[in-house]
This record gives structure tokens, sequence and C-alpha cells, in this order.
């Protein structure tokens, strides 16, 4: 169990580290929510995977798994009120970055004051 433990913990690390390069290198807010929310959470609960296994008892496994439910409804719901905020905000996604669907319903809030023909010019891509 020890040696189980100890690799889920250095993957754990390594989808951390690969979160925290992906927030330095991303370009844009939209797409550093989804590095921090996606390999963060896998990291971290691989980490407390591998801690729970290594100190093995039930005890250990039930919290662990009590954090690990916690950290699954949490963090990607957080990452996307993040991403929410910053459209509110009218931050546009990167120029590089494949878009689906129209922005223009989601940036048309009734909360948000911006001159209209700013809009609809920096939308118009």
């Amino acid at each position: 169990m020890t040696i189980l433990g100890l690799i889920l913990s250095g993957l754990g690390v390594v989808m951390i580290m690969l979160a925290a390069v992906g927030l330095i290198r991303l370009p844009d807010v939209y797409m550093r929510s989804h590095a921090a929310g996606k390999a963060a959470t896998l990291g971290v609960c691989c980490v407390l995977l591998g801690s729970a296994l290594g100190l093995g008892g039930a005890g250990a496994l039930v919290r662990v798994f009590v954090a690990i439910i916690f950290l699954f409804v949490t963090i990607p719901v957080g990452a996307q009120l993040i991403a929410r905020a910053a459209l509110r905000n009218e931050v546009l996604p990167h120029p590089d970055t494949r878009v689906d669907v129209d922005l223009k319903p989601f940036l048309s809030d009734p909360l948000i004051q911006v001159d209209p023909e700013v809009r609809d010019d920096s939308l118009d891509s």
C-alpha cells in the first residue's frame, strides 16, 4: 500500500505542477481557470488518496473520501464562477481561442452598462 500511495502522490504532484504551468503559460482567464479547475482537482485528489493509502486505516480513507467529494463539488463550481464573472465583465477570449457560441447574448446583461458600439466592434471577428 505504501508503494501505491507514493505513486499516487507523485502523480498528484505532477498534475499540480501541470496546473501551475497552465496558469502561467495560458493566454486568457478562461483557459487559466480551466487548467486550475481540472488539473489541480485531479492532482489534489491523487495526493490525498496517496497520503491516505500511506497512512493506512479506514479512518484516513473515510476522511479523504469526504474531502475528495468536497473538492469535486467546490473547485469546478469556483472555476465556472470565475469564468462567468470574467464574461460578465466583458473579458474577451484570446484571439486564437475557438469559440463555438456567439458571445453577444451572454454579454447583454442589463446590469452591465457598456457602450453597445464598443461591444459590437470588439466581437466582430
